[in-house]
């Protein structure tokens, strides 16, 4: 059975989540941590400090649309 997250209200999905098993959520929790993404690494400075950042960003929000 499959589910669609954009079809169900956000007591809907918590609820679902929260009746995982443990193995489930496991793997659930495994398929999202190694799902190919796109990333990228941004360097800034901060406006006020001027101290140097590196973040690295990770898009996966076509997962959870």
């Amino acid at each position: 059975m499959i589910y669609n997250a954009s079809e169900m209200d956000t007591e809907e999905v918590k609820g679902f989540i929260e009746n995982l098993t443990q193995n489930q959520f496991n793997k659930l929790l495994k398929f999202v941590e190694t799902m190919p993404s796109m990333q990228a690494s941004v360097k800034f400075s901060c406006k006020k400090c001027s101290h140097e950042n590196d973040m690295i960003l990770k898009l996966m929000a076509w997962f959870f649309s």
